[in-house]
């Protein structure tokens, strides 16, 4: 199969909503098809960096973004475990180069905010209003981006499996050019932690 790359087909396909409940907000994955919209909740008790919830909002949100990049990367070990046995081994280069870049970014959020951090997951820091509403998009957007990773390896895995024809190239540079933006996506958010 030629044409737009999965990834490019997922990214208006998936969103990541906030709702408020009286313990904070719940985030869902939700997916758009042409019969109707599917949500899944992904985080719930998300308070958005309320006093006394930063440590665990950030804590909540890098649990997620860890799970959706062992996702992903699952999904790649499985792409690359078949073509090894298909005896295609020389065609997993690019899909090794995506896995390399998810374990980067894996270090990266289990590792969290820098020690400067400090004063902002402090209970009486005082902390800008702007600040903390651009933490919460960028945690939407990392997310988001996430759930489209995790998502175009699982779909990528499953039709290889099925024995379909792909650009393996072309497909796994675009899901690496993704991984890439996301993490330094991610990099920014984090600088928002650094009130100093």
């Amino acid at each position: 199969m030629v044409g737009i790359p999965i990834i490019d087909l997922l990214i208006p396909q998936i969103a990541i909503v906030s709702y408020a409940t009286s313990i904070g907000y719940n985030l869902y994955r939700v997916w758009k098809a042409a019969q109707g919209q599917k949500e899944e909740a992904i985080v719930s008790s998300y308070w958005g960096y309320e006093d006394g919830h930063r440590s665990k909002d950030d804590s909540k949100i890098r649990q997620f973004l860890s799970a959706e990049i062992e996702r992903g990367r699952s999904s790649l070990r499985t792409c690359v475990d078949l073509l090894v046995k298909e005896k295609k081994a020389a065609l997993a280069g690019p899909i090794r180069e995506c896995m390399d870049e998810l374990d980067l970014f894996l270090n990266e959020v289990r590792l969290g905010p820098s020690q400067k951090a400090v004063i902002f997951f402090d209970k009486k820091g005082k902390v800008d209003d702007a600040v903390v509403e651009k933490l919460r998009k960028a945690d939407l957007d990392v997310t988001h981006r996430l759930s489209v990773i995790a998502e175009a390896s699982q779909r990528i895995s499953r039709m290889l499996v099925d024995g379909a024809s792909l650009d393996l190239k072309t497909e796994f540079q675009r899901v690496r050019l993704y991984i890439q933006q996301t993490r330094e996506q991610y990099k920014q958010r984090v600088t928002l932690f650094d009130l100093n």
